[in-house]
């Protein structure tokens, strides 16, 4: 009897053994400290498939704050870091804002605003509260190419994200 429970435990933990290096191997969380003049700014967290290469696939892009900010500020400074990466109207640059800044609220330390590309959309969550989606997949796809596009102006961090070879 003592046999048949041994086998069977080790037959367990065989099998949670497999199921967590599959769950690992499909999908992968990657980090990244954004520090600005030694101050931490925020923490960013990329959880994409592993065999699915950005931009062609679903994922979620975290930040964890660890300063305030408004609404207002994140929003204008997304706008300016698309702009570092492409040439926009300015009829452009004010729907990028109006749209930004209707989704995105105050933060202080601790809050997490949640970015979910999926199916050409961006979905957005305020510590885990729905707060707004962009529709448009190109202004969706501009916003997250400030952290995940080879024109970033934080190329440490985007090797980080998306773990490419340095």
């Amino acid at each position: 009897m003592k046999k048949i429970i041994k086998f069977t435990f080790l037959i367990f933990i065989l099998f949670c053994t497999a199921i967590s290096a599959f769950a690992l191997n499909n999908s992968q969380a990657r980090h990244y400290v954004y520090r600005y003049w030694g101050l931490r700014i925020y923490k960013a967290s990329l959880d994409i498939p592993q065999k699915c290469l950005y931009p062609e696939c679903n994922f979620t892009l975290s930040l964890t704050y660890y300063m305030s900010f408004k609404g207002t500020d994140i929003a204008e400074r997304s706008v300016e870091e698309i702009l570092k990466q492409k040439r926009l109207s300015a009829l452009q640059q004010e729907n990028y804002l109006k749209t930004f800044t209707k989704i995105f609220p105050n933060v202080v330390d601790g809050d997490s605003l949640k970015g979910v590309m999926n199916n050409q959309k961006a979905s957005f969550y305020h510590n885990g509260k729905f707060i707004g989606t962009i529709s448009k997949h190109r202004v969706a796809q501009d916003f997250f190419n400030i952290w995940l596009s080879p024109k970033t102006s934080e190329p440490e961090m985007r090797t980080a994200l998306l773990a490419l070879d340095k």
